[in-house]
């Protein structure tokens, strides 16, 4: 795990809970229940985070765009049932609905991590660039045995 971008991930994550945790509050008092709330305020997060993840914290990965974006969701969906299970859970204990939402985000951020880390954001394959880094090593190796031998 990389601390900075670990550190990266959980700001956002930190920012999509205060977005996520207003949508789900307009939602109670529109009068859906606490987890018919958390489900949907689920979505809106689950799509903010992808793209603030995307843009900050696997920023200089080459990835194919639609199928980081395909995979994102499907980790979402896996996490999904245990994630609302706990939460709902939480709250048929008698829990407050927020202090749920915090103790679940808490519980789940490192497996989302993990999933964005090495599955849904892991770049491409792209041998082009990998030739011409290897190219370039190449030629500055080169160029350097060249001064050293005129030394």
């Amino acid at each position: 795990m990389q601390p900075r971008r670990f550190y990266l991930f959980c700001v956002i994550g930190g920012v999509v809970f205060v977005v996520g945790t207003l949508v789900q509050w307009l939602l109670i008092h529109l009068g859906f229940g606490a987890t018919a709330s958390y489900v949907l305020k689920g979505v809106v997060s689950i799509e903010l985070s992808f793209t603030l993840n995307r843009v900050l914290t696997w920023r200089e990965r080459h990835i194919d765009l639609l199928g980081a974006l395909v995979k994102w969701n499907v980790q979402k969906a896996a996490i999904a049932a245990p994630d609302v299970g706990v939460y709902a859970l939480l709250v048929w204990l008698g829990m407050n609905w927020l202090v749920a939402n915090i103790v679940v985000t808490g519980l789940f951020s490192v497996v989302n991590y993990a999933g964005g880390h090495w599955w849904s954001f892991r770049g491409i394959h792209m041998p082009r660039h990998r030739a011409a880094r290897a190219s370039r090593r190449a030629r500055l190796d080169m160029s350097s045995r060249g001064r050293a031998r005129a030394n």
